[in-house]
C-alpha cells in the first residue's frame, strides 16, 4: 500500500514539473509566435498538465485515505488490546470468587431455612445474583463468540429493574414485552445495572430515573435519564475515579468496553439539567 501511494507522489510531481516546463515554454513560443508550433505545445501542455494535476489530487486524497485508516486500525488494535487484557484479568478474577460465591450462597440457604434471615434473605440473593451474572460475563468476556447470541433486551431490563425497584429514586419505565437482540446477555445485564446505578446515585432520593427502551431502523435502544450534571471533561472511553456524588467511575468505562466489543453503541449526553444514556443494540435476525 505505501509503495503504491508513494508511486503516485512520483508520477504525480513528474507530470506537474512536465506540465509547468511547457507552460513556460508555450510562453516562450508565443512570444516567438509560431503558430503551429505555439497550437501544438498547447495540445500536449494539455494532456500533460491536467492529467498531472489530476494525479496529484488522486495522490493527496490518497495519503489521506491511508492515514486515516491506519489511525483507525491502530485505535482498534489498542481497544482490542485493552479489552483482552481487562477480560483475562475480569476471568482470573472470576474464577477466585466463584468458589466463595456458591459457599456463600449456601450458607444463605442454610440461614433461610432456619429461619434467621428473614426478610433479608430477597435481598442478599439479589446481590449475590447481580454478583454472579457479572462473574458469569467475565468468564466468557474474552470468548469471541459468546458475543454473537441472541438476548432478549426487554426481559433483561425488566429484570435489573424489578432487582432496584424497591430503592429510592423512583422508576418510571417503559418496556416491551420481547425484543431480542444480537448481544451477550450477561455483558448486558452488566452494562444496564451500572448505567441505572449511576443514574440513581445521581438523582438522590428525592429525584426521578426514566427508563424507556424502544426499537426503531434495526436497533432497540435503552434510554436512560436521570436529573444531574457531567463532570467538565467527561469521556465515557477513559476510566476516571468513582464518585458517589456523580455517580460516574470505573465501572461506565467498563461498561463502554463490554458495549464495544459487542458492536453496541453506548452514549451518556447532557441535555440541560437532565443526563441521557444511551444503549443501542443491534437486532437479532429471526430465521
Amino acid at each position: 500500500m505505501r509503495v503504491a501511494v508513494f508511486r503516485s507522489w512520483i508520477i504525480a510531481a513528474l507530470a506537474t514539473m512536465g506540465g509547468l516546463f511547457l507552460w513556460l515554454l508555450d510562453d516562450v513560443i508565443e512570444g516567438v509566435r509560431t503558430g503551429w508550433v505555439h497550437e501544438a505545445v498547447e495540445v500536449v501542455e494539455f494532456i500533460i498538465f491536467v492529467p498531472g494535476f489530476a494525479i496529484s489530487s488522486f495522490s493527496i486524497a490518497e495519503a489521506l485515505r491511508y492515514r486515516s485508516e491506519r489511525l483507525a486500525n491502530e485505535r482498534r488494535r489498542a481497544q482490542r488490546e485493552r479489552l483482552l487484557a481487562l477480560g483475562a484479568m475480569a476471568a482470573g478474577v472470576a474464577h477466585e470468587v466463584r468458589n466463595p460465591l456458591h459457599t456463600i450462597r449456601l450458607i444463605l440457604d442454610e440461614l433461610q431455612a432456619l429461619g434467621q434471615l428473614g426478610d433479608y434473605y430477597d435481598k442478599l440473593l439479589r446481590h449475590l445474583r447481580r454478583i454472579d451474572r457479572t462473574v458469569a460475563f467475565a468468564c466468557q468476556v474474552i470468548d469471541q463468540d459468546s458475543t454473537t447470541q441472541a438476548a432478549d433486551y426487554g426481559e433483561i431490563v425488566s429484570a435489573v429493574l424489578a432487582d432496584e425497584s424497591g430503592e429510592p429514586p423512583h422508576l418510571v419505565h417503559t418496556i416491551p414485552l420481547k425484543v431480542l437482540v444480537k448481544a451477550n446477555g450477561d455483558g448486558v445485564s452488566l452494562i444496564v445495572v451500572n448505567l441505572l446505578r449511576n443514574a440513581m446515585t445521581a438523582a438522590g432520593i428525592a429525584g426521578t430515573v426514566q427508563v424507556e427502551l424502544v426499537v426503531q431502523a434495526g436497533v432497540a435502544v435503552l434510554s436512560i435519564r436521570n436529573p444531574g450534571i457531567l463532570p467538565e471533561g467527561f469521556d465515557l472511553a477513559q476510566p476516571s475515579s468513582p464518585s458517589s456524588t456523580v455517580g460516574l467511575g470505573l465501572g461506565l468505562f467498563i461498561s463502554h468496553q463490554v458495549a464495544v466489543s459487542m458492536g453496541a453503541e453506548l452514549t451518556v449526553v447532557q441535555h440541560g439539567t437532565t443526563v441521557e444514556a444511551r444503549l443501542a443494540l443491534p437486532l437479532a435476525t429471526t430465521a
